[in-house]
């Protein structure tokens, strides 16, 4: 079973006991939902497929948490918007005996980390040209997006490889002068000859963009559309520029920001561990992020606590905050309500 599910695919099976195992992957890129309908077990690798066959009532914790935007992840929320509808962990699989019982089991967990980087390194570079490579064949072209940052590059320069005589690749331009990513998205097109396109990135997250999937928007989202929805547009953009193309997946990578981007905790983190030139640290990375050296020491200088943060959340949470620089690195970020969620509405 472990091997099926590699893919990222959903595998169901029954033995001669007439016992159900349903699994997904370890990654968490294919989950199991299951719902009861009367004396029925359903299962399914969408929570959408279980709401349209059970009908639940939305679940007001994830709406809060969603609308809000809470960003609390797995463990602390399964993302759920449905009441009655349940989600197996991540490295568990679930299984449904012949009378109608139900349980979790575990088949995988975090090795802990105790590697070496110069032995994880291959490793982890075979598992992406393993990936790459089962995405398409000797014919077959793959369109990539190309940042300039460290993850999607990285998995252009794989790709190429990979041997593929060519590649798409795609750059969305946004209307910050000061973002200059677009010289190294060059640079690396160049390096690795792709055939290479930009695009608007700004005129793709007009509202008005969202009206061609007003159709879909509730079974996707009932809570209202998220600031994620603009990701719709640019998903139709990339379909639309590749439609008469060879490409046969689209690829993309995250989590460059999450390590490169500015950590506001990071600061006051440093400046109260005690570590040496912990202060000085401080300031030489207030001024790689382009923060004000008054406004860092006041940063660090902060001692408040979780219950304090809390307590603020609770006298009021419409307002957004005015200094991300600050909210950022708060033990309980404040609560942000989407734009149109006005006092009208």
């Amino acid at each position: 079973m472990s091997s099926l599910v590699q893919d990222g695919g959903l595998v169901i099976a029954c033995d001669s006991s007439g016992t159900i195992r349903a699994q997904g992957s370890a990654s968490g890129t294919s989950a199991v939902f299951w719902a009861r309908r009367g004396d029925e077990i359903l299962v399914s690798d969408r929570q959408e497929t279980l709401f349209r066959r059970t009908r639940p009532e939305v679940s007001r914790d994830e709406l809060v948490i969603r609308l809000t935007e809470a960003q609390m992840d797995f463990p602390f929320s399964e993302g759920i918007i449905w009441t009655g509808v349940s989600m197996v962990r991540p490295g568990n699989w679930l299984r449904i005996t012949a009378d109608g019982r139900v349980d979790e089991v575990s088949w995988w967990r975090t090795p802990d980390p105790i590697d070496a980087v110069e032995s994880l390194s291959p490793v982890l570079h075979d598992a992406l040209v393993e990936v790459i490579d089962s995405l398409v064949d000797s014919t077959d072209l793959l369109s990539m997006d190309l940042s300039g940052g460290l993850d999607s590059t990285t998995l252009v320069y794989i790709a190429r490889q990979c041997s593929m005589d060519d590649i798409n690749t795609l750059f969305f331009r946004t209307a910050d002068p000061a973002n200059h990513d677009h010289f190294w998205s060059d640079r690396a097109a160049r390096d690795v000859r792709s055939t290479h396109k930009i695009c608007d990135y700004v005129s793709m997250m007009v509202e008005e963009n969202w009206d061609r999937f007003s159709e879909d928007l509730f079974a996707w989202m009932p809570e209202g559309p998220s600031d994620d929805a603009r990701y719709l547009a640019l998903a139709d953009e990339i379909g639309r520029l590749y439609e008469n193309s060879k490409s046969v997946a689209h690829v993309n990578g995250h989590g460059g920001d999450e390590l490169f981007a500015a950590m506001p905790a990071m600061a006051w983190s440093m400046a109260h561990s005690h570590v040496r030139h912990g202060l000085r640290d401080v300031f030489s990375w207030s001024q790689v992020n382009k923060f004000r050296w008054s406004a860092t020491l006041q940063h660090v200088r902060r001692h408040e606590g979780p219950v304090s943060d809390l307590l603020r959340i609770a006298r009021g949470v419409s307002a957004r905050a005015s200094d991300m620089f600050v909210e950022g690195a708060r033990w309980v970020p404040a609560m942000r309500l989407p734009k149109y969620l006005t006092n009208e509405a």
